[in-house]
């Protein structure tokens, strides 16, 4: 399945936000029954005040995932049958965004991220907040300050039961946040609108069931974006 969704992306829990969930539950058909192994978000934002800007991109993904999941039914219903999603921000003249939801499996990290500031894998549960100093600590440790611009992140989780898909308040969400030695920005609110392109897999091959390999860095040329 694929759509062009017209109208302003809201990020979640903005005011904005029931008016772009309407406007995606009537663009997006209902769910089909077919079978959908990941999903390929692309964000086309106004950039009037430079580029990389808000809304960060996870916050974008929530709004989406309600309606096409919990919605329109498809993944089942259910965000846990997520198994990855690839999400994109770009800044266009028409804002909007196109969705495609695939059998296929996840693209490969080296065709998302390049350069990578940060390529580690953490074996200690995902952190609890974006303040998390164990969690915090480690990133500090084993990445350096990424130079400024658009980033492109990767999260591989070895855990099949994660729920990838829950971006307000998962583990996907605080990661994020945590990634501030990297990202730069103040503790707990960090510069996370430099990510433009976000992977997220669970079930990832070669990672263990309570680790998630994190992969920060430069937007890799040619990464995929979405065409309806």
């Amino acid at each position: 399945m694929k759509a062009l969704i017209a109208g302003r992306p809201a990020p979640f829990a903005t005011a904005s936000e029931r008016r772009w969930k309407d406007a995606i539950a009537v663009q997006v058909p209902a769910s089909s029954g077919e079978y959908s192994a990941g999903m390929v978000l692309d964000f086309s934002l106004r950039g009037d005040h430079g580029w990389p800007s808000h809304p960060d991109i996870d916050n974008l993904c929530e709004p989406v995932f309600s309606t096409v999941i919990n919605r329109l039914r498809w993944f089942g219903g259910s965000r846990t049958g997520l198994i990855w999603y690839l999400a994109t921000k770009r800044p266009a003249a028409n804002e909007g965004a196109a969705i495609a939801l695939t059998s296929d499996p996840a693209p490969e990290v080296a065709s998302v991220v390049a350069a990578p500031s940060l390529a580690a894998t953490w074996s200690g549960g995902p952190p609890s907040s974006a303040r998390d100093v164990r969690f915090l600590a480690w990133v500090q440790a084993q990445g350096t300050p990424a130079p400024g611009g658009p980033l492109s992140v990767a999260l591989e989780f070895g855990d099949t039961r994660v729920n990838i898909g829950d971006v307000a308040t998962g583990p996907v969400k605080h990661i994020i946040d945590c990634l501030q030695p990297v990202v730069g920005g103040p503790l707990g609110n960090p510069d996370d609108h430099r990510i433009v392109c976000l992977l997220v897999v669970k079930d990832a091959f070669g990672v263990g069931e309570s680790c998630v390999r994190i992969t920060l860095g430069q937007v890799a040329p040619g990464s995929a974006l979405v065409t309806a």
